[in-house]
């Protein structure tokens, strides 16, 4: 079709059709000349492919046919457009149209239960039979504002969309004249550029089997077959060149992309449109990274069959990306528009609800349940006085049945009160979140200075659930740690190299009690040269390296590091404007690698098709491989034949390398566990193995991330015969499919073939270090009734370390380690599960411990979850445990664990975190899902809910803006219910009074405006602004944060708490109104229901904003003036405005002038208030005096600080939240920023308060349990103190020692404690010491 970009976007979209291949009715292919190509993949004769077999391949397979046979196939079919058969390249992602807008918003909108409510009391209210408005939907203009607000909410979110769809179809690239499939219009209004072969086009024209010219830094408008790149010589092309994929997968590194072997020779438009054949690709998909299909290439001359030749993601520039360090390339398109794998990815992801939503969707069922009791209880009435004043009642001309009357007098009533549920419930929900989500934004402590990062909102819809969240899955690289990786240490031939210790290295010392050495200064000798990525000291290496060979033995060394910088695809860069080159690696790991190779002397320089260029300084190893080489350094050139990459299934990558003497190599790196048994086991040296193997362990131990190094020489003719078979099975579409579904396949098998009998050459260690304020911020969460489980791909020993340094374990827990070494059968498992299951449920063990750790492998964890008895009791033991870590385990196996926990327990709120793409399926699981703006792209912050720059922002994100986000939305949904029942109520019991006659005594413009204007400003206030304590002080007691995982604010019993205190203050209200107020004295010229309904509107207004007042916990300048703006719109404007307007409000003339000049109405509004109130003020001032809550305790002593001396405040503040049954630690010093608080500070003294917390505890540590290392705490403890004390004798120590706990800065948490320790995960299912928000 023609879809140029003049032409409507919206006319062009609705026209598009999406194609899954060519039938053959409507191919341009047609048989005569399609029967040739498809020859190619028979290799048989054009007249034995059937019509038949013609169609069911270009079903199953999309077919694009090269320039020189489209134009074939157009001039036999005689149609000068031949792109009909597929989508056009019109990219719309916006959701309406301006045709479309009204009907769809409306659809949408409508689906919300509270708006079709009101649509359906506008539509009753036009029932003059039963209305009580005269016919006169009055409720509908307030419908109308709330839609439109949420439609301008839409607009304004739509437009963006608009406006990134214009500029992306308006884009324009060069497109070669002779080639382009699209309509002659369209070619006749393309722009012209220098060169007459091209023509300058709108993106949205381009089409399906045009080739297209980009050049350096332009984007690819569509998914391209990469044809031909700029040579730097064109005799001997490469067919190389490099695309970043940041708008496609996040990812900043550049990648290596080849042109098609066949067509890579073409340099000139002339010689691309000569290019005959065509391309027999899969159909459109969202996988980005796989493409598979064949490309058959003849001369347009000749008849000649080709083989055809594979064409895989590396021979395809997908739309989005940006082509760099590359002149120009040509490219075919493929998939066009929504075709194309970027659109077909960007499917809308599943909405998530918070609890409170679900919650308050409940309440309104129950409301209208409730109404409609209301409603048959008065019309029942209604119908019984009635009869028993029918004689009386004569004036009203009652004739019809009593069936007829009761329907009519429902409907009434339900008129009368449908405000019971408010009409401004959800857009004062979305205006709160909205503004909420701005001001979280706007938080400089959750922006990353070094990166440039500012934290961001995608989900506001989920602001209170953050303050509710029970379970914490956090990958760890990246997440955890920076994700910057340096090489460390490494093994070469059962010697271990690298000197120095990590942070992970320290922290397991300091937990054996051994004294941890000072930081030693780098080595003169290796401290002179500086790369990035390497942070290295041995010297000896260096000798190893410059180690003369008197033989022809290989230096072990040397071919270590050559390994290291050939086996990899990291990319060279040349810097713009410097000499400098840098490396472009799509894993942090390899860029590690090729540096330390570099730093050793083998400098990774540059790369052609299929060639790399090491620059090596070994002279001995440039005599030994490139003979004909001369000097201390040369830049050797290796051919790199095939690469079998790394996938999660194999663990493992290798490159199959021609050296420069001749030589095949296959050069392999991987997981210790999978690369083992592929060793030769004749060759093998069992010392060297067995030696390796501890130093793997050692590093490991240091938190290090490893990786074994093994290669083999292999024969010419195995290798010759081993390619064939290798690509031949590449060739083959129905193999690809076959490794594609997870299915055995040939080419898989032919990988595992030629890696074996690999000869050990050692092991690299790479450090990523733990990013800043992690063990603080896990400690706080932790202490603040979350469960933290790592879920990690790391090896057990690494993992385990590193939660001990992240402070996410202990030395006093009990570990349950699972791996299949240890329990290799399912029925080993669940054993080893019941036992451990009834341990904890005992209590403690033979230690005396009763916190416990769980660790489990992904292998393990795979048995245990195909199981379902396993399942059950894996489950069981997790969710009693407080830390648990998962290794070993693949990005399904994360996204498996975060979606057991949470179906398990439907009442516990999941956050997964995470920053790589490995991470996006458990973010997508989990309730919330945030995502770290890291080193492995933005894949996870693109599917996350919340994104911020730092593991530690999550502290301040839950603690705070989430602890108070879900407090202002309890009370705001609280309250929306509450003030209206309170205003219905009050007119409701009125009718009782009139005969149940059900007429309205509210004037209709004020009725109207409650929701609107009179209670709306305050509430907003409240929602966005309000707080209990600071962050300065909220952030030294994480404990505060329990009430939201309880749900104790906002649940079916303090609902029942809303709607009893709205039943009472109504109450007082009405009685207050009939019984105290005389309209005799001033009711000249007005209907004393008139003045009652004044007064009682007054008073209903007055009451819920005062009641708000009484419940906010905070006050502010620009709060106290929306509060008055609030409550001055009513009084006096609203009565002015309807007791002079007669036309619109006829009953209500006059009535403001007889009633606010008495001195009753004025003598009544403080006696009633007082009255409605007193009760409520009451209650607080009692529970806030005997039974306080833990934030008004914390605001009492910390912010008011009540006149003591700050000593006594914080030691009393300690014992009263104790009391009040928050798990507090000793003392509430702060020492690195709010993370350890402990009466050992060097802040505050021991003695007094060590002592006083002994007498509160009355509980001694239990020993330290079974884990990686062991030892007694007690003895360490007292070491430490006799070390910084004066104390004569080690068992005083001792004793001191058991009495003061731990007291590390590393160990200490608050949930060593017994408070602490009786919390464990918090179960909203259960009652809570906590007596809630009192209304």
């Amino acid at each position: 079709m023609d879809a140029t970009i003049s032409e409507p976007q919206d006319d062009a979209y609705h026209e598009l059709r999406t194609s899954r291949g060519r039938a053959l009715s409507s191919s341009p292919l047609a048989p005569s000349s399609l029967d040739h190509c498809m020859g190619l993949y028979e290799n048989g004769d054009s007249n034995t492919i059937g019509q038949k077999t013609t169609r069911e391949e270009s079903m199953e397979y999309r077919i694009v046919a090269l320039p020189a046979l489209e134009r074939q196939s157009r001039h036999e079919k005689k149609d000068d457009d031949c792109s009909l058969d597929f989508c056009s390249n019109v990219v719309i992602t916006s959701k309406y149209t301006t045709w479309n807008f009204l009907p769809l918003f409306m659809l949408e909108s409508f689906r919300k239960l509270a708006n079709a409510y009101f649509l359906l009391v506008s539509i009753l209210q036009c029932i003059r039979h039963i209305s009580n408005t005269n016919g006169v939907p009055t409720n509908l203009p307030v419908l109308m504002f709330i839609l439109t607000v949420d439609g301008v909410l839409a607009v304004i979110e739509d437009r963006r969309r608009h406006v990134a769809d214009k500029e992306a179809n308006s884009a324009q690239c060069q497109v070669l004249k002779e080639t382009f499939t699209g309509s002659r219009d369209a070619l006749d209004r393309a722009g012209d550029v220098e060169d007459a072969d091209i023509a300058l086009m709108h993106w949205a024209s381009l089409t399906v089997g045009s080739v297209v010219k980009l050049r350096n830094r332009e984007t690819a408008p569509a998914d391209l077959l990469i044809l031909a790149v700029a040579e730097p010589n064109p005799n001997e092309p490469a067919g190389i060149c490099y695309v970043e994929t940041k708008s496609l997968d996040g990812e900043t590194n550049l990648k290596l992309r080849h042109a098609c072997d066949a067509t890579m020779h073409v340099q000139t438009a002339a010689q691309v449109a000569a290019l005959s054949g065509q391309l027999r690709c899969e159909n459109p998909n969202k996988v980005i990274g796989r493409f598979d299909g064949t490309l058959s290439v003849t001369e347009e001359t000749k008849t000649a069959e080709t083989h055809p030749q594979p064409i895989a993601i590396k021979n395809v520039l997908l739309r989005g990306c940006q082509l760099r360090n590359t002149d120009w390339i040509y490219g075919l398109v493929v998939n066009t528009g929504p075709d194309t794998k970027i659109m077909q990815s960007a499917t809308a992801t599943r909405p998530k609800w918070s609890s409170i939503n679900e919650t308050v969707n409940k309440m309104i069922i129950w409301l209208f349940l409730l109404l409609c009791f209301f409603c048959i209880v008065a019309t029942t009435v209604q119908i019984i006085w009635l009869y028993d004043n029918i004689e009386e009642s004569w004036y009203l001309n009652w004739s019809p049945t009593m069936t007829s009357q009761w329907f009519a007098g429902f409907g009434y009533y339900f008129l009368l009160m449908y405000q019971m549920i408010p009409v401004s419930l959800y857009v004062t929900i979305s205006m709160v979140m909205f503004i909420q989500a701005i001001f979280m934004t706007w938080d400089l402590d959750m922006y990353y200075e070094e990166a440039d990062v500012r934290m961001i909102v995608r989900s506001m819809g989920l602001n209170e659930e953050l303050g509710q969240i029970s379970y914490v899955f956090s990958d760890k690289t990246g997440t955890l740690t920076c994700n910057i990786m340096e090489f460390r240490k490494c093994s070469i031939n059962g010697v271990s190299y690298g000197t120095g210790m990590t942070e992970i290295g320290r922290a397991a010392l300091r937990r054996k009690g051994v004294a941890v050495p000072a930081d030693m200064e780098p080595c003169p000798a290796t401290g002179d040269a500086k790369i990035p990525y390497v942070n290295f000291e041995d010297v000896r290496l260096l000798n190893a390296l410059e180690r003369p060979n008197a033989d022809d033995t290989p230096n072990r060394e040397a071919e270590f590091f050559l390994h290291l910088s050939l086996c990899q695809t990291v990319i060279p860069e040349a810097v713009e404007g410097s000499s400098e080159v840098r490396f472009s690696a799509s894993s942090p790991d390899e860029q590690a690698l090729v540096s330390g190779a570099k730093f050793f002397g083998f400098t990774f320089e540059s790369r052609g098709l299929g060639v790399a260029r090491v620059r090596v300084k070994r002279p001995e190893l440039i005599r030994r491989y490139a003979k004909d080489a001369t000097g201390p350094n040369a830049l050797l050139e290796f051919k790199i034949l095939d690469v079998l990459e790394f996938t999660s299934d194999r663990k493992r990558m290798s490159v199959v390398a021609q050296y420069p003497n001749g030589e095949y190599w296959v050069l392999t790196k991987g997981a210790d566990n999978v690369i083992y048994p592929l060793l030769a086991k004749s060759k093998g040296n069992p010392e060297l193995l067995k030696e390796t193997m501890r130093h793997l362990e050692t590093f490991g131990d240091d938190g290090l991330r490893t990786l074994t190094i093994a290669q083999r020489r292999v024969d010419d003719k195995e290798y010759l015969n081993w390619s064939a078979r290798f690509k031949q099975a590449n060739s083959s579409l129905e193999e690809i499919d076959k490794r594609k579904n997870g299915q055995p396949n040939e080419i898989d098998k032919l990988m595992t073939e030629i890696e074996h009998d690999l000869e050990l050459l050692g092991a690299t260690a790479i450090e990523d270090k733990l990013q800043n304020n992690v063990p603080s911020c896990i400690a706080n969460l932790m202490r603040a009734g979350m469960r933290v489980w790592m879920l990690t791909g790391d090896k057990q020993e690494t993992a385990i370390n590193i939660s001990y340094a992240c402070q996410l374990m202990d030395n006093d827990m009990q570990q349950f380690v699972f791996n299949c070494d240890l329990y290799p059968t399912k029925e080993a498992i669940l054993t080893q599960l019941l036992d451990a299951n009834a341990q904890v449920q005992r209590g403690s063990d033979q230690r005396g411990s009763n916190r416990h750790a769980l660790t489990i492998d992904g292998e393990c964890l795979e048995l245990t979850l195909a199981d379902d008895r396993c399942q059950k009791e894996f489950l069981s033991l997790a969710v009693a445990c407080e830390a648990v870590v998962c290794c070993r385990v693949s990005p399904s196996q994360k996204a498996e664990v975060v979606t057991l926990v949470r179906t398990t327990n439907k009442k516990m709120r999941t956050l997964a975190i995470g920053d790589g793409a490995n991470d996006v399926a458990m973010i997508q699981r989990a309730h919330v899902g945030v995502g770290i703006s890291g080193q492995e792209g933005m894949q996870a912050v693109n599917s996350s809910d919340y994104a911020i720059g730092q593991f530690y922002f999550l502290e301040k994100l839950l603690l705070h803006h989430g602890r108070l986000n879900y407090k202002r939305m309890a009370i705001l949904s609280g309250y929306m219910f509450y003030k209206n029942i309170v205003m219905v109520l009050a007119q409701y019991f009125y009718m009782f009074c009139t005969g149940s006659s059900a007429q309205k005594f509210y004037g209709e413009l004020a009725f109207q405006l409650y929701n609107i204007c009179y209670t709306s400003l305050p509430i907003i206030v409240l929602g966005v602004f309000d707080y209990d304590v600071p962050y300065e002080v909220s952030k030294r007691f994480p404990e505060l944060y329990l009430v939201g995982p309880r749900m104790e604010l906002f649940n079916n019993y303090t609902f029942f708490k809303w709607i009893c205190s709205a039943v009472y203050e109504s109450t007082v209200i009405f009685v207050f109104v009939i019984y105290a107020y005389n309209e005799n004295l001033s009711n000249a010229g007005s209907a004393s229901m008139v003045q009652y309904g004044l007064l009682a509107f007054t008073m209903v207004v007055l009451v819920a904003n005062i009641k708000l007042s009484m419940i906010q916990m905070s006050w502010s300048t620009y709060g106290c003036a929306l509060w008055f703006v609030g409550v001055i719109s009513f009084l006096p404007l609203t009565p002015i405005i309807s007791s002079y307007w007669i036309s619109l409000f006829s009953t209500e003339y006059g009535s403001f002038q007889n009633t606010l000049t008495h001195e009753t109405y004025w003598l009544v509004i403080p006696v009633c208030l007082v009255v409605s109130l007193l009760r409520h003020f009451s209650w607080t001032a009692i529970c806030r005096r005997f039974y306080p809550l833990p934030w008004q305790i914390v605001q009492e002593q910390y912010v008011l600080q009540k006149g003591r001396h700050p000593t006594q405040s914080r030691l009393m503040s300690r014992i009263d939240i104790e009391a009040a049954g928050i798990p507090m630690v000793n003392g509430l010093s702060q020492d690195n920023g709010g993370a350890y608080i402990n009466s050992s500070s060097p802040r505050r003294g021991y003695n007094a308060e060590s002592q006083d917390q002994a007498q509160l505890s009355g509980k001694t540590r239990g020993s330290g349990s079974g884990f990686a290392f062991s030892y007694d705490p007690q003895t360490s403890l007292a070491e430490s103190y006799m070390s910084t004390h004066d104390v004569r004798q080690s068992a005083s120590a001792m004793s001191d020692a058991e009495q003061r706990g731990r007291r590390s800065r590393e160990d200490s948490r608050s949930s060593d404690y017994d408070s602490s320790r009786s919390t464990g995960v918090v179960d909203s299912t259960k009652g809570s010491s906590s007596t809630g928000l009192f209304v």
